[in-house]
C-alpha cells in the first residue's frame, strides 16, 4: 500500500473514534417517504449524494511559541460528494477529487461543479477498471471546508429547516425584532431585513447568538499553510491506493488553485513531497500557481515573522471581519447569508427577497467605478426591490446591469465582486418612464448611476438568465452561470453529517454551545494567518522557512506530475507546462487549448477550446444543463461546462487500472442528523 505505517495507523484510530457515538445506524434509519440518502441529494443531480464529514485535524507542531488549537476545534471537515447509486456503501472510486476552495470560499462554490463530475463519472458503464475487472466509473470530489467555518453555529439554520419556518433563523442570530427596524417593507407588508454594514447587525436583545471575540480565537494565529496541509494530509490517508496506483488528484481554485501548486512541493512530515502521492493536479483560474525566482525576498520573511508575533500576542486580529477585501466575510456577514438562504430555499424565486443584494452598503468609489458616487449606488440597491432569483443574480454577477442595450448603464457592484464574480445574467430593470435622464451628476458620458426616483416602487425586478438556453441576445451579454443555480447551491444542506455541538469555554465569551452541522455559505472566522502565508508561499517557486515552531519546505521545481490548468489568461506559448518537469499538462485558456503529446495521447481535448467567456468563478459554478445532449455545445460554451466536460476523461486516463478503497459513511460516523 501507498499508505506511510503512520498513515495507516492514524486512519484507523481517526475511523475508530468517529464511528464511536454515531447515530442510528444508516440502514435502519429511514426518512418518511424516501431512504437515508433523501435530503442529502445535490440540487438537480439525483444521482448524487453529499456528505459532511469531519476528522481529526492536522497535528500542531510541538514549539513553546504555538498556541494550541483545543482538541474540539482542531479538525478536517469537508464536503463529501459521491455518486448515489451506490446507496450508503460506496463502491472502491477510480478517482477521488480532493478540492480546495479559493479565498474565503466554502464548498458552495464547488457543489454544482463537484456534482456534474460524479455524474458524468455515473454515466461511464463498464468504462473503467479494478483490476482484471471492467466496472462501472466511480468518482468522487471532497471538498474542504475552511476551518473557519467549525466555529459557525449553525442551529438558527438548523431550527428554521426542522420547523419550516426560515424567520426562524433571522430570529435565533438577529432577533426578530430586526425585520423592518430600517422601515424597509415587502410588498406584502412583511418587514426587510435592514441595510447596514455586518457588525451593526448583532447585539439585539431578543437575539440568542452572539458572535466570538478576537480574544475567544487566540489559536487561529497558528491556523496557517501546514494547518491546511496538514489537514489534506489527513484527508488523502482515508484513501485506500494501491502500490501501483495512484487515484487522487489535488484540485484548487483561485487561491485554492495556487494552494495545489504549495501542496504539491511540499515536504511532508513523512520526508516525502506531496506531489509524490497525487496522480495529478488541477488548477482552476489560480491566483498564482509557480511564483518569480528569487521571491519571497528577505524583506517579507522578516515582516511575515513580525505578522507572526502580532498575530500570537493579540496585536492583530486573528481573523478577518468585514475589513479590507474580506468585506463579505466575518461571523456576522455569515450568520446573515445563512439567514437569507433559508428563504431561498424555502419561497417562490420570483417572490420578493427581504434581503438586500449582500455587496449592499459596501460599494465605495474606486477606479471599479467612474463617475459613481457610493451614497447613490448603494441607495439603489438598498431600495430596489427584487425577487429572490434576482438578488442571488445581483449578489455575484461582475456586470448585472452594464449590457449596452439596457437603460441602467452603470455596474453596482463592489472591487470583490468585479474582480472574483460569475456571470449569471442580467437583472431586468427599466426606469419609470420619463425618467430615463435622472441620473446622478456625477455619471460618466453615455452612462446613468440610477437614482431612487427611477425606481417604480410597487413592482419586483426580476432576472433574466445566462447559461444554456439563455434569451439574453450575444451582443449584450455572454454568460455561462445561473442565478438560479447560485441560489439553490448556497442554499443546500445536508442532513448526512458526523458533526456533533461542542460545548466550550472561550476566554471572552464564556461558555458557547456550537452546532456546525449545517454547511455555511462564507467563512464565518477567516484565518489571517493563512491568508498571509498563502500570499508568501505562492509568490516564488522554491521557499524554506523556520521560524518558532512554524517550518515549511516548498519546492515547486520538483513537480513532475500530470497537469489540468484552465485559466482566463492567453495560453503561454513558452511556458504552457506551468512547472519544468511536467511533461503531461493540458492547458486551456482564453486563446485556446495546448496540449504536451503525452496528454494528447491520453486524453485529446481540440485546439478550440476555450475560456473567453468565462470570469473567475465560472470555473466551478457554469451551467451545464446543454452538455449531454446529442448537439451540445462544444465545452466552455454556454450551457456547457468546460470543467466537467474536459476534466473527468482526463482524470480517468490518468488513474491506473486499480480503484481506491473509500471509507463508508458509517466508518466515518456519518448518519441522519435530522
Amino acid at each position: 500500500m501507498l499508505l506511510h505505517a503512520v498513515n495507516r495507523m492514524a486512519v484507523a484510530i481517526a475511523l475508530a473514534s468517529l464511528a464511536t457515538g454515531a447515530l442510528a445506524d444508516d440502514n435502519a434509519s429511514r426518512e418518511k417517504g424516501g431512504g437515508p440518502l433523501r435530503h442529502a441529494l445535490m440540487p438537480d443531480y439525483p444521482d448524487v449524494v453529499g456528505e459532511y464529514v469531519q476528522i481529526p485535524g492536522a497535528r500542531q507542531a510541538d514549539d513553546i511559541h504555538v498556541i494550541a488549537t483545543p482538541e474540539e476545534f482542531n479538525t478536517a471537515t469537508f464536503l463529501r460528494v459521491r455518486s448515489a447509486l451506490d446507496g450508503v456503501k460506496p463502491r472502491k472510486a477510480n478517482a477521488v477529487i480532493l478540492a480546495m476552495p479559493g479565498f474565503s470560499s466554502t464548498p458552495g462554490n464547488w457543489m454544482y461543479l463537484a456534482s456534474q463530475l460524479v455524474h458524468k463519472a455515473n454515466r461511464k458503464k463498464n468504462a473503467c477498471k479494478d483490476g482484471d475487472k471492467i466496472v462501472d466509473c466511480r468518482l468522487e470530489v471532497w471538498i474542504v471546508q475552511r476551518r473557519g467555518a467549525h466555529l459557525a453555529d449553525t442551529l438558527g439554520a438548523r431550527r428554521a429547516i426542522v420547523q419550516d419556518e426560515p424567520l426562524a433563523a433571522v430570529a435565533y442570530y438577529f432577533g426578530e425584532s430586526i425585520m423592518g427596524s430600517d422601515g424597509r417593507t415587502a410588498l406584502d407588508g412583511r418587514g426587510k431585513f435592514p441595510v447596514v454594514g455586518p457588525k451593526l447587525l448583532t447585539g439585539r436583545p431578543d437575539a440568542t447568538w452572539r458572535p466570538l471575540e478576537q480574544g475567544d480565537l487566540g489559536f487561529i494565529a497558528d491556523w496557517g499553510v501546514e494547518t491546511f496541509a496538514g489537514d489534506v494530509d489527513r484527508m488523502l490517508a482515508l484513501i485506500g491506493q494501491e502500490a501501483d496506483t495512484k487515484n487522487v488528484f489535488l484540485a484548487g481554485h483561485s487561491q485554492g488553485g495556487s494552494f495545489t501548486s504549495v501542496y504539491a512541493g511540499r515536504l511532508r512530515p513523512d520526508r516525502t513531497r506531496g506531489y509524490q502521492h497525487l496522480a495529478g493536479i488541477v488548477m482552476l483560474d489560480d491566483a498564482g500557481a509557480y511564483g518569480t525566482p528569487g521571491l519571497p525576498s528577505e524583506a517579507q520573511r522578516t515582516a511575515h515573522q513580525a505578522a507572526i508575533d502580532a498575530l500570537r500576542d493579540g496585536s492583530r486580529p486573528v481573523y478577518t471581519d468585514a475589513t479590507g477585501l474580506n468585506l463579505a466575510s466575518g461571523p456576522a456577514a455569515g450568520a446573515r447569508e445563512l439567514a437569507s438562504t433559508r428563504y431561498y430555499a424555502r419561497e417562490n424565486p420570483r417572490a420578493e427577497s427581504l434581503f438586500a443584494p449582500r455587496q449592499t452598503g459596501m460599494i465605495t468609489a474606486s477606479a471599479g467605478f467612474p463617475g459613481t458616487t457610493a451614497a447613490s449606488a448603494n441607495a439603489f440597491l438598498g431600495h430596489i426591490r427584487l425577487s429572490h432569483l434576482a438578488r442571488a443574480g445581483m449578489n455575484f454577477d461582475t456586470s448585472p446591469t452594464s449590457a449596452a442595450s439596457l437603460p441602467l448603464q452603470v455596474n453596482l457592484q463592489e472591487p470583490l465582486v468585479i474582480a472574483v464574480g460569475e456571470s449569471l445574467g442580467l437583472l431586468n430593470f427599466e426606469p419609470v418612464p420619463a425618467t430615463e435622464h435622472h441620473c446622478d451628476s456625477t455619471s460618466p458620458p453615455d452612462r446613468c448611476v440610477p437614482l431612487l426616483s427611477q425606481i417604480d416602487e410597487e413592482k419586483i425586478y426580476g432576472w433574466t438568465e445566462a447559461g444554456g438556453g439563455s434569451v439574453i441576445p450575444p451582443a449584450q451579454k455572454v454568460g455561462v452561470g445561473k442565478a438560479a443555480q447560485f441560489m439553490k447551491g448556497y442554499a443546500w444542506t445536508s442532513n448526512r453529517t458526523n458533526i456533533r455541538p461542542v460545548t466550550y469555554r472561550f476566554p471572552v465569551s464564556g461558555t458557547v454551545s456550537i452546532d456546525a452541522r449545517e454547511i455555511v455559505t462564507s467563512n464565518w472566522y477567516p484565518s489571517e494567518r493563512y491568508e498571509l502565508e498563502m500570499k508568501l508561499v505562492s509568490a516564488g517557486p522554491t521557499f524554506t522557512f523556520d521560524y518558532k515552531g512554524v517550518n515549511l519546505d516548498i519546492d515547486k521545481s520538483l513537480i513532475d506530475i500530470p497537469l489540468y490548468y484552465a485559466n482566463q489568461r492567453p495560453v503561454s506559448s513558452t511556458v504552457p507546462s506551468v512547472f519544468p518537469l511536467v511533461t503531461d499538462y493540458t492547458n486551456i485558456g482564453a486563446t485556446g487549448t495546448v496540449q504536451s503529446p503525452a496528454a494528447a495521447a491520453k486524453s485529446p481535448i481540440s485546439a478550440s477550446i476555450n475560456t473567453r467567456y468565462y470570469k473567475h468563478t465560472d470555473f466551478v459554478a457554469a451551467d451545464d444543463s446543454l452538455g449531454e445532449r446529442a448537439f451540445a455545445p462544444a465545452p466552455g460554451m454556454p450551457g456547457s461546462s468546460l470543467v466537467a466536460n474536459t476534466l473527468v476523461d482526463w482524470v480517468l486516463a490518468r488513474t491506473g487500472g486499480k480503484a481506491a478503497r473509500v471509507p463508508t459513511p458509517r466508518e466515518l460516523g456519518v448518519a441522519l442528523s435530522r
